[in-house]
């Protein structure tokens, strides 16, 4: 087991291996102290391991150090930071809900700085979840009457969009009449493409049943026909949520931009 000595000595090293930018020696060494750290001298590594994680985009491990971080962690302050960075770890894997969440366990009374953070952080969660009235009524608390303008009419715009290319709708359209959904989705080869493949099914099953049998041209038809139809209206709903995904992303930097002009 490693002594007192010992420990503050792979202490230091991790430190300044920390310094020199060597993250994978000092997370190593870091981890190393805190397995022999009975006593609880350490704590403060915690925090230190799950901000190398993050750093390195392994959010996971990031997410689990942070939760020991806040167990083991003294202080309001130092714990809502750690709520914070965890709801930062929830953004990056678009688990707004869990995002929600942390920032609902936060308390209602701190300071300017912190409560200011967690309702720019409750806009962003909530237009993740695509609550828009709510994510502009969290905004609006720390923006001026410009800012709160502007961030209205951009998820206006955003609203619009997703309803214009709504998933469902567009797979409906080529459920109904197949190609439709893909040409309103902006991708008209493909939708004549669907167009054209489902028409020489149906033509060559028709004259399946001409020259051979009633029986066998069915066959053609319900084969090849139910594929290629029911991969169009699939295709059709891919299209929207790609776009609406893609609208969502533009939206948010546009949230961003705006955010840092009125603060």
């Amino acid at each position: 087991m490693l002594l007192s000595q010992d420990m503050q000595q792979a202490k230091r090293f991790a430190d300044e291996q920390l310094l020199l930018g060597n993250d994978r020696i000092a997370l190593k060494e870091y981890q190393r102290v805190l397995l022999f750290d009975r006593e609880g001298a350490y704590r403060e590594i915690f925090l230190t391991i799950a901000s190398l994680y993050d750093a390195r985009e392994e959010t996971d491990r990031a997410l689990a150090y942070y939760d020991m971080a806040w167990n083991a962690m003294q202080g309001d302050s130092i714990r809502r930071e750690i709520t914070f960075r965890k709801t930062l770890c929830h953004f990056t894997q678009e688990q707004y809900l869990l995002a929600l969440g942390e920032l609902y366990s936060l308390p209602d009374s701190m300071s300017a700085d912190h409560m200011k953070r967690r309702q720019l952080y409750l806009g962003i969660a909530q237009f993740g979840l695509e609550d828009l009235d709510a994510s502009l009524e969290s905004f609006a608390t720390i923006l001026d009457t410009a800012g709160t303008a502007a961030v209205k009419a951009e998820l206006a715009v955003y609203d619009k969009y997703r309803e214009k290319y709504d998933p469902d709708r567009l797979q409906t359209m080529s459920i109904f009449l197949p190609g439709l959904g893909q040409i309103y989705g902006g991708k008209p080869a493909s939708g004549i493409n669907s167009i054209m493949l489902l028409a020489a099914i149906s033509t060559y099953s028709y004259f399946t049943i001409i020259n051979y049998s009633l029986l066998d041209g069915l066959l053609v038809f319900t084969s090849w026909f139910y594929r290629y139809y029911t991969g169009g209206h699939r295709n059709a709903y891919e299209i929207g949520l790609r776009r609406l995904q893609e609208k969502k992303q533009q939206t948010y930097q546009s949230l961003l931009r705006i955010i840092r002009k009125s603060l």
